[in-house]
C-alpha cells in the first residue's frame, strides 16, 4: 500500500487496473495481463509518480487527486470515478479544493486555467494549442508545472482507455 499526503494509492491483493476492470486475481484477464509484469507494474508506477510525486511542482497530492476526479467523470468510467471520488473523500477539508465546482470556477484565475486546460485537453484533445499552454504561463504556471499538469492528464486519460478497454473484453470462454 503506498501512501502520501493521506493519500492510499494501492489497495491490497490486486492492482488498481484489476480492480477498476472487474478482474478477479488469478482470473483468465489477469493471467492475460500478467504476461507483460513491467506494463501492470508500470501503469501503479506512473500513477504514483503523477499524483504523488516526491516533488510536486507546487501541485499538491489533493490538487492532482481533484483534477483527477474531474477528469474521469468526464471521461465517464464509473470505476475510475469511484476510485477518485474515494480519494476525494479521503482528504481533509482544507485540501479538499471543495470551490471547484461542474463548471470549474476556482477562487483565481491561475486555478481557472489549470481546470480550464484539463477540460479542453480531456474533453477536446484535438482542439488543444500552443496557445492553452501560453495561457497557463500567462497567469503564472512554470514549464515544470505545466509539464507535471500534461503527466497526470494523459495518464488519466490513458488509465479511462485501458480500463474500459479491459472491462469491455469481458471474462469470455
Amino acid at each position: 500500500m503506498l501512501m502520501h499526503s493521506n493519500i492510499t494509492l494501492r489497495e491490497a491483493g490486486n492492482d488498481l487496473i484489476n480492480q477498476m476492470a472487474g478482474i478477479d486475481a488469478g482470473s483468465p484477464r489477469d493471467k492475460l495481463r500478467r504476461l507483460r509484469p513491467e506494463y501492470v507494474s508500470g501503469v501503479e508506477a506512473c500513477r504514483y509518480s503523477v499524483l504523488t510525486p516526491q516533488d510536486d511542482q507546487g501541485l499538491s497530492a489533493a490538487l492532482r487527486v481533484v483534477l483527477a476526479l474531474r477528469m474521469a467523470r468526464a471521461l465517464g468510467v464509473p470505476a475510475q470515478v469511484a476510485f477518485y471520488q474515494r480519494l476525494a473523500d479521503d482528504l481533509p477539508p482544507s485540501q479538499s479544493h471543495q470551490g471547484l465546482g461542474a463548471d470549474g470556477k476556482g477562487d483565481d484565475a491561475a486555478f481557472q486555467a489549470l481546470v480550464y486546460h484539463c477540460d479542453n485537453v480531456t474533453n477536446s484533445p484535438a482542439m488543444s494549442t500552443q496557445q492553452d499552454l501560453g495561457r497557463l504561463q500567462q497567469v503564472g504556471w512554470t514549464t515544470p508545472q505545466i509539464i507535471a499538469l500534461s503527466e497526470l492528464i494523459a495518464f488519466i486519460n490513458f488509465e479511462s482507455r485501458i480500463v474500459a478497454g479491459l472491462s469491455a473484453l469481458g471474462e469470455g470462454q
